[in-house]
């Protein structure tokens, strides 16, 4: 993502799956901020780079975290999708929220249910629609959405999540307790 961007999802010390991928995706560019979907529960102290914070069931903070984006000099905004991490009614701000911005958003859908719900499948055609572009993990997620949200497969980027290319070797066993199993 070329210029500033802003990241909107769940965040550290919040632990889940989407807060670490948003962390990683984030550090893997340059200049970025993080605006953070804030659950109650959640912890209250959060790394420097978060400069907003979105109380998951309060309305007014999409909006006006929203107003502010548009009046900054943030070049794009990467939203995290997961329907648990948003609030209303089956994550439905998240519509409320990109609807307000006037910066482009890259939306990154985490889930792509098989049978959605009306309101769930009004969601992600409603983001996908209102995103510059928007990423899905698997090529099954891209047919599906396409199959079953018809939507057209232009509109999609399939971006696989998985692990990097490490290099593996067999450790050495310095005790035969704990070689038990290997070959001699």
């Amino acid at each position: 993502m070329a210029g500033r961007s802003v990241f909107v999802g769940t965040y550290p010390p919040r632990r889940c799956g989407i807060a670490t991928f948003t962390r990683n995706l984030a550090d893997s560019t340059g200049d970025h901020e993080i605006a953070v979907l804030h659950a109650p529960g959640d912890p209250d102290v959060y790394p420097s780079e978060v400069r907003y914070r979105i109380r998951r069931d309060i309305l007014a903070d999409y909006l006006e975290v929203a107003h502010d984006l548009n009046r900054s000099s943030l070049s794009v905004v990467s939203v995290q999708h997961e329907y648990g991490i948003w609030g209303g009614a089956d994550g439905e701000f998240v519509l409320d929220f990109v609807g307000a911005l006037t910066k482009p958003v890259v939306a990154t859908l985490h889930t792509v249910p098989q049978s959605p719900s009306a309101r769930q499948r009004a969601i992600l055609v409603g983001l996908v629609g209102a995103s510059a572009a928007s990423v899905v993990m698997s090529q099954s997620a891209a047919r599906l959405l396409t199959r079953v949200y018809g939507i057209a497969p232009n509109r999609l980027d399939v971006v696989p999540h998985g692990v990097p290319n490490l290099h593996w070797s067999r450790p050495t066993l310095s005790s035969p307790a704990l070689a038990w199993g290997r070959d001699s």
